[in-house]
């Protein structure tokens, strides 16, 4: 008899049977499902910089991309490769436009 009550299992639950059905191999197969059940959380995931900022781009486009983020590499003869370079050794910048990735996609 069902109480009408969904419960959603979390994610500790799911790395607890991955573990445990790994349990049958070598330690390298529970490592491996542990480290798939983490990655999955994170919405950057198998994504490049140089992905991001092309979907951004096309969303946005450059003039609109520059008001939203005040970066120089936006708005002063912009292209991918300047931005790229720019955004690889600069910290800030790049987690500003990751959060806005992030907050468009999801």
């Amino acid at each position: 008899m069902s109480s009408g009550v969904k419960v959603t299992p979390s994610v500790n639950y799911f790395k607890m049977v991955a573990v445990q059905r790994c349990n049958y191999g070598s330690r390298i197969k529970t490592i491996f499902a542990e480290m798939i059940l983490m990655q999955s959380n994170d919405p950057l995931h198998s994504k490049t910089l140089e992905m991001i900022l092309t979907e951004l781009v096309h969303h946005f486009g450059w003039e609109e991309l520059g008001s939203i983020i005040r970066i120089n590499c936006f708005t002063s003869n912009p292209s991918i490769n300047s931005s790229l370079k720019f955004l690889r050794k600069t910290p800030w910048a790049r987690k500003k436009v990751e959060d806005l990735y992030v907050n468009f996609k999801y």
